[in-house]
């Protein structure tokens, strides 16, 4: 008689762990639970520019990069990154601008810690690779003294922003001036969580 209490508990946990896999599931579909869906093909992120005439480009969905914030003082951060599992250091491209019109990052106000604003500039952009470099197909650039990059917002809604840049880095290795062109960006806009 004991052993029919003991099957009876074995069959009762493997019932409840059974529950707890299928419900948490990040299928949207599912379980009803949408905050971790991956986003539709009408909110795909999409981005090109080049750096001394090297094209970066990609075009998908991501939980992470690729999606713009904006704060309680209107200013847009965003980081642009390709999410190819072929590249294996894909460079990163953060911004921080207003989230209107116009913004040109110079050495004075470029903020060359954080988006927080902690050296006291007010905006950034700022380009590194994923990981130390080491594969020459990505050289690394810096923000220089002499440096420029200038954005300019094309369009704004409560949950996409698009937008140009163009300007000018400088080349870690060499240290010569490198020509940033034909930036444009269209990405999920948010509201950052206060």
């Amino acid at each position: 008689m004991k052993k029919i209490p003991n099957h009876l508990s074995i069959i009762a946990l493997a019932l409840t762990g059974f529950m707890i896999t299928s419900c948490g599931s990040h299928n949207a579909n599912a379980t009803g639970n949408t905050a971790d869906a991956a986003p539709s093909a009408k909110e795909n992120s999409t981005f090109s520019y080049k750096i001394d005439g090297q094209l970066y480009s990609w075009t998908g969905n991501d939980t992470y990069a690729n999606q713009a914030t904006i704060d309680s003082s209107n200013e847009v951060f965003f980081t642009l990154m390709s999410n190819d599992p072929a590249e294996k250091n894909p460079p990163q491209f953060g911004f921080g601008i207003a989230a209107v019109g116009s913004t040109t990052v110079n050495w004075e106000n470029m903020d060359r810690f954080k988006s927080s604003g902690s050296n006291g500039g007010n905006h950034f952009a700022n380009f590194k690779l994923s990981f130390p470099n080491e594969n020459t197909k990505y050289p690394d650039y810096e923000f220089g003294r002499t440096s420029t990059v200038t954005v300019v917002i094309t369009s704004k809604s409560e949950t996409r922003i698009t937008g140009t840049f163009s300007g000018e880095l400088v080349n870690v290795a060499t240290q010569k001036p490198s020509q940033l062109a034909d930036g444009k960006f269209d990405l999920p806009l948010k509201k950052q969580k206060q």
